[in-house]
């Protein structure tokens, strides 16, 4: 419901200059919040990033970018992105700060429910990363459309429903990660002599609405894992399950922005 907390566990947190955001009990700085949004960015490629910054954009990606990237080492795999440099990686490694190494795989490939996304390995907050690319194209904005209920198939919570076309769109995703072992082998460069990593999601807009659903797919797996949803769709699951996602799933929403907002009886009214 909008203007209220799902439960009583749900608080509401108004950023500002030196606040804090209490998740699971400790004190986490804003700052968290902000960093994980950049990740979140980095999916939409050099677009968004040329776009934000018009007068720069281009000649800050060009230390990123990699000529005859295709004749050069495929590891770490990058799919779909511009075989001569690279340059959708090249806005990744610039929105994040992190070394192109640390980038376990990547694809820009964006079909009917295929969203991009990729999957690195943070060491400044000591966290694997899964990044998932929000709504760009019209394919997306079909995905986006199709809002029917669908069983989410979470374990142990059999009544968990949730939007249809987001979960296709998770399911895909999670059937990549599982086939190509790619949390694996993150964690295993991850946790090299440094310690225990973290799983994070990260996602944008109809990216952060997949981010949710596969850190509920995954939290079984990964109790310690969070997930970070910068303006997720609205009317994304049941009560029941936005109730126990509390623990785990981070929303951050920009005032009044509608994306949030929206569901079919919203609509219809």
């Amino acid at each position: 419901a909008i203007g209220r907390a799902a439960s009583p566990r749900c608080t509401w947190t108004v950023l500002r200059d030196g606040s804090f955001l209490a998740l699971r009990g400790r004190g986490g700085h804003t700052g968290v919040v902000t960093h994980f949004m950049k990740f979140a960015m980095g999916p939409y490629g050099w677009p968004l990033f040329v776009f934000e910054s018009l007068c720069t954009g281009c000649c800050q990606l060009v230390p990123h970018c990699r000529c005859c990237a295709g004749c050069q080492n495929r590891d770490p795999v990058i799919e779909s992105d511009c075989p001569g440099c690279q340059c959708n990686t090249a806005a990744i490694l610039s929105w994040t700060g992190i070394d192109y190494d640390d980038i376990i795989y990547a694809t820009f490939e964006n079909e009917l429910l295929q969203l991009p996304f990729f999957v690195a390995v943070d060491h400044s907050h000591r966290a694997v990363v899964v990044s998932i690319r929000g709504t760009m194209s019209l394919k997306d904005a079909l995905a986006d459309l199709r809002a029917a209920p669908q069983s989410l198939e979470v374990e142990g919570h059999p009544e968990f429903m949730g939007h249809d076309g987001i979960f296709e769109s998770s399911t895909r995703i999670r059937r990549r990660m599982q086939d190509m072992r790619l949390l694996e082998r993150a964690f295993e460069k991850g946790c090299d002599a440094r310690g225990k990593y973290d799983l994070v999601f990260v996602g944008h807009s109809l990216g952060a609405g997949v981010a949710s659903i596969l850190s509920l797919l995954y939290h079984a797996e990964y109790p310690t894992l969070l997930c970070y949803a910068y303006s997720p769709p609205g009317a994304l699951v049941s009560k029941e399950c936005a109730v126990f996602s509390t623990e785990f799933i981070v929303s951050v929403i920009l005032g009044d922005d509608v994306v949030p907002r929206l569901s079919i009886p919203n609509l219809e009214d």
